[in-house]
């Protein structure tokens, strides 16, 4: 429903009616969240043989079982990560267009720019307004439009439009933010992983006392 096609809305019974179930089948928010989820699914499901490979090797268990296990699943998060980060370039793009305020308000963008930076991070006041930032220049019109000097809407501009009647659009500026700092901060013990996976694959020695501490091992339930 973030962007519906293929319909109309019928007068009489005051309802949505299905008029083209193939746009549907084909609505682009559709195709990128779809794959943007099933990657994420595989990389996923390969982090979790990745821990439960480590408690196993970390305890010398089965080590040359699980040492493939490890080796085949770090190759698989490896390439479902990559596909992720693709689609979820896609998925950004996408959104841009068609929900122009959720791509602002994720990276707490007021006014609309060119060449718009990307937010590490913003800290703003009550009236929601920024007061501290740190920003990467023209990043996030590259993610938008792959144009380093892109046109990316603000959130004023895009709530004085109001392209689809009276209204408010603007959501909880704060909330969707840390929603988006969240999910890029939880790309960091991915980082981690994969240098603490780098070293036990080349047989580094790992005190098995230390299982509760390791990167990897946290992928799973203790």
């Amino acid at each position: 429903m973030q962007h519906p096609v293929g319909f109309r809305i019928n007068p009489v019974a005051n309802r949505a009616t299905l008029t083209n179930f193939w746009a549907v089948m084909t609505n682009k928010i559709l195709i990128v969240t779809y794959w943007h989820t099933i990657l994420a699914a595989i990389a996923t499901a390969a982090f979790f043989v990745i821990g439960i490979s480590a408690y196993h090797l970390l305890r010398r268990n089965e080590v040359d079982l699980f040492r493939k296990a490890a080796s085949i699943a770090m190759v698989v998060a490896f390439i479902a990560s990559l596909g992720v980060a693709f689609v979820g370039h896609m998925q950004a793009q996408v959104m841009t267009k068609v929900q122009p305020m959720k791509m602002a308000a994720a990276e707490a963008l007021y006014d609309t720019e060119t060449g718009a930076s990307f937010s590490l991070l913003t800290i703003g006041n009550l009236s929601g307004q920024p007061i501290f930032q740190i920003r990467l220049p023209h990043l996030l019109s590259v993610l938008a439009t792959n144009s380093r000097n892109g046109r990316v809407e603000g959130i004023n501009d895009v709530q004085a439009l109001e392209r689809y009647g009276p209204g408010s659009y603007t959501p909880v500026i704060w909330r969707r933010f840390w929603d988006r700092s969240i999910f890029f901060g939880s790309l960091v013990p991915a980082v981690l992983w994969g240098v603490a996976w780098g070293n036990i694959l080349r047989g580094v020695p790992v005190d098995p006392q230390r299982i509760g501490s390791s990167p990897a091992c946290s992928t799973v339930p203790q």
